[in-house]
């Protein structure tokens, strides 16, 4: 399993990863204290952490990791990424644009490369802006009132990603 994340390398990842399963998750998937020690070596024998930025041109993936991607085959590959910040300012919006769609245009690109069988975006209830009522799950309106600049970069980015969706079939 490819797990894309932040960090400075892949093996501080991999410590990033193995303390969340040992912090929340373990509780969250009802492993008990006794069969920790063992699910955690195999989990971790499962996982290719593979260190990323959507903020960067390249997305900061080594040549190394992209090649190992590229040998295999990815059945599902998850987009759940965002750069969350309600505040509105030049710098802070700024930011949510670079993340929120230009990277996600990013990745969107990088995984054209690669073989992968499906692709899901997690969006986000904000892209909704300040509807209230009942929302379809296709709604998409990006001349809505946002009550903050992150809400319409998140719906930018869902268009964004079911575009390419529907173009890569």
């Amino acid at each position: 399993i490819f797990i894309l994340g932040r960090a400075k390398n892949n093996d501080i990842l991999m410590g990033r990863l193995r303390q969340i399963l040992i912090s929340e998750g373990f509780d969250y998937i009802g492993v008990s204290e006794e069969e920790r020690v063992q699910r955690l070596e195999e989990i971790g024998k499962c996982l290719a952490p593979i260190t990323f930025d959507l903020s960067q041109k390249d997305l900061a993936i080594s040549l190394d990791d992209i090649e190992r991607m590229k040998k295999n085959k990815i059945d599902h590959f998850f987009h759940i990424a965002a750069h969350t910040d309600f505040r509105d300012n030049q710098s802070v919006i700024r930011k949510l644009e670079e993340v929120n769609i230009i990277g996600t245009d990013r990745l969107l690109s990088f995984i054209s490369t690669l073989n992968v069988g499906e692709i899901i975006y997690t969006g986000s209830a904000y892209s909704c802006g300040n509807k209230s009522g009942f929302i379809k799950l296709d709604y998409t309106d990006l001349n809505q009132n946002f009550r903050n600049p992150y809400e319409k970069t998140k719906l930018v980015a869902e268009i964004n990603f079911k575009e390419f969706a529907e173009a890569h079939g």
